[in-house]
This record gives C-alpha cells, sequence and structure tokens, in this order.
C-alpha cells in the first residue's frame, strides 16, 4: 500500500542504510525543513532521530537513546509552576487578564478595520483581472506568462502580509475562518496536477483567489462587527481601570502570577 502511495519515489534513510518510499507532499516538507536549517544558525546542532525516516540535509542522523544523553543536561520539575495555574485567581489578576484581553481587542479591531478596507480593494482588483481576462479569451487572446506571474504575485503577497505577517489578523480573524482557509490552501495545492498547461492553470489560480478574497468580504465585516459590539459592552460595564492598558503586553499570565508571588 506504501509502495503504491509513493508518488515521491525512494529517498535514502537518515541511518544511512536504507531507502524509504515517500510521497510528493512529504518531500515538500521535508524540503521546507532543509531550507529552514539552511537559513539558520550555523552554530546550531540539528539531530536527526528517525532512523527509517528520510535524511534531511543540514542535521546529523543520532539514536534518540544517545540524543537524550546528550541533551538532557540537568532535571526539572514542572509540578509547582503547573500547580500556579490552578490556583484560585486573585482580583488583581483578573483585572490584568481583563486589561490584556481588552488591549489584544482593541488591536485585533483596528487590525480588521485595516483588513476590510483592503480586502475591498483587493476584491475589486482580482475581479477586474478575471473580467479582462475573460474579454480577451472571448477576443481569442490569451495574457503572456509574465503578465499572469505578475498578477499573481501581486495578489500572492497582499495574502501573505495578511495572513502570514500579520499576526493579529490570523488570530483574529483566519482562527475563525479556519475551515475556508483550509479547504482553499488545499485546493490551490491539488490544482497544479489536474492540468496539463500553465496558462490555465495561472488564469484558474487567478479566479481562486477572487473566491477567496469574496470570503474575506463576507466574514471581515462580520467578526468585526462582534468584536466591536463585545468593546462595547466591556467599555459599558466594567470598572474603568479594567480597561487600562496592561503594563506589559507580553507577560503570561503566569508570569504575572509569578512575579506577584516573588
Amino acid at each position: 500500500e506504501i509502495k503504491a502511495m509513493a508518488t515521491g519515489g525512494k529517498v535514502p534513510t537518515a541511518d544511512g542504510q536504507n531507502e524509504v518510499y515517500t510521497i510528493v507532499e512529504y518531500n515538500l516538507f521535508r524540503q521546507q525543513i532543509e531550507n529552514m536549517i539552511s537559513k539558520g544558525s550555523k552554530e546550531t546542532r540539528w539531530i536527526n532521530c528517525a532512523a527509517k525516516g528520510a535524511a534531511i540535509k543540514g542535521s546529523e542522523f543520532m539514536p534518540l537513546e544517545e540524543a537524550v544523553k546528550l541533551c538532557h543536561t540537568e532535571d526539572f520539575d514542572v509540578y509547582p509552576e503547573l500547580m500556579q495555574v490552578f490556583r484560585p485567581a486573585s482580583v488583581e489578576d483578573i483585572k490584568t487578564r481583563h486589561q490584556q484581553s481588552i488591549s489584544r481587542l482593541r488591536d485585533s479591531i483596528k487590525t480588521l478595520e485595516e483588513a476590510s478596507e483592503n480586502t475591498r480593494d483587493t476584491f475589486k482588483k482580482i475581479q477586474k483581472a478575471v473580467e479582462d481576462i475573460t474579454a480577451d479569451e472571448a477576443q481569442g487572446k490569451k495574457w503572456s506568462d509574465a503578465k499572469l506571474n505578475k498578477k499573481i504575485d501581486e495578489f500572492l503577497s497582499i495574502k501573505v502580509k495578511w495572513v502570514n505577517e500579520k499576526r493579529t489578523f490570523f488570530a483574529g480573524a483566519i482562527g475563525i475562518m479556519h475551515p475556508a482557509h483550509i479547504a482553499f490552501e488545499r485546493a490551490i495545492n491539488e490544482m497544479p496536477g489536474n492540468y496539463d498547461n500553465n496558462y490555465a492553470l495561472k488564469r484558474d489560480f487567478i479566479k481562486e483567489h477572487l473566491k477567496y478574497f469574496g470570503m474575506w468580504n463576507i466574514w471581515i465585516p462580520r467578526i468585526l462587527k462582534h468584536y466591536q459590539e463585545t468593546m462595547a459592552r466591556l467599555e459599558k460595564n466594567l470598572p474603568a481601570d479594567f480597561l487600562e492598558s496592561p503594563a506589559r503586553e507580553s507577560d503570561s499570565h503566569l508570569d504575572i502570577a509569578n512575579k506577584r508571588l516573588g
């Protein structure tokens, strides 16, 4: 069964003694890991303990038992820290958590307000591109590869900016739209295997992004509305000092609690 699914052929195992069947998707994962290693610090030591897994360029194979002996340099006990999580929260803890939540909510509202406007503009640009492509095809014309690539790069850069670089947007919007987002990404990843020419592939790639940003146009305003309504309720019902910005947004609840306990 594994051999029948082996769309990626065989690759050497980490221990160098055999070869293992793989699939295209696993090869892509491996290449991403190798790319990450190549761009990382030269002082970092990468250890691969999967003897019969694929060899990963830039890493060294080491049996798990040896790696544990090498890397396990001191005992640690997480129980005391874990118990801090379960202790009753003080009024000050509750206040701090409210402050942090409200601060993040404000950030989410600001980000989604910007995203809502940006998404409308992007949707219009993609829509115009699709209309132009369709009109040209009706006249027997096709966009050049360079022209299609330029549009794809433009739209992808916008998506990458929001999805990969805007952490607040990913947490506040993509997290809620996640099922639709994952379905889109899977459909996009499957497209190359279903086409036999680049023109149709790239044209339909643009069309799929029109649907994707259309979904953003529907959901971002809805999410933003709920955030704004939540913010209004909090401002109405919480004491003023609960609405103040926390001293350090980066502090976790556990860190703050530990500091207070000395």
